[in-house]
């Protein structure tokens, strides 16, 4: 699964030297972007951003541990994100939300029993693609596929009956 994508395409010094951030730095962000929060009425695209960086920096986090609590933070931090970057005011944006929001609902998904959030992310996933699509964004769209693809074999592996794999596979055919 591919992760949630940023909106900075800046490379930093540790991707240049493939390091990963230490714990430590990675909990001061999120501290930071917590604080900054309150900036929601005098700014809410930049607030929005905001919510979505929080929900990279928690999702990032949530690979560290064996645990769902940082990754239901990044799924409330996406979705708060989603209500002011809609659809009809930032498209390239909100596609990105929902797929970010679908990356962490997936792996949220991985680890629980139920469907419940694995079928979410195939919404979000659904609902990504609206706007990524093969025409306007050829890669995002790929990587969309792929990720639906993902959320929908995990999905497939804990029914039975064969829809959701046959769905996967189309997804997979299609990226």
């Amino acid at each position: 699964m591919l992760r949630p994508q940023t909106w900075s395409r800046r490379p930093g010094l540790a991707r240049k030297q493939n390091l990963r951030p230490d714990k430590g730095r990675v909990d001061k962000a999120v501290v930071a972007w917590c604080k900054k929060t309150h900036e929601r009425a005098r700014a809410p695209l930049e607030w929005a951003t905001t919510q979505n960086n929080l929900g990279n920096a928690l999702f990032r986090l949530s690979e560290r541990e064996s645990g769902r609590a940082r990754l239901e933070e990044a799924v409330s931090a996406y979705r708060e994100a989603l209500k002011e970057n809609t659809r009809a005011r930032v498209p390239v944006k909100w596609a990105k939300t929902q797929t970010n929001l679908g990356a962490a609902l997936e792996t949220l998904g991985g680890r629980e029993s139920g469907t419940e959030r694995l079928e979410e992310a195939v919404a979000a996933f659904r609902e990504a693609l609206r706007e990524n699509t093969r025409a306007r964004v050829p890669l995002e769209w790929a990587a969309t596929q792929l990720n639906l693809g993902v959320a929908l074999k995990v999905l497939g592996e804990r029914e039975s009956g064969t829809a959701r794999l046959t769905e996967a596979l189309w997804a997979y055919s299609a990226a």
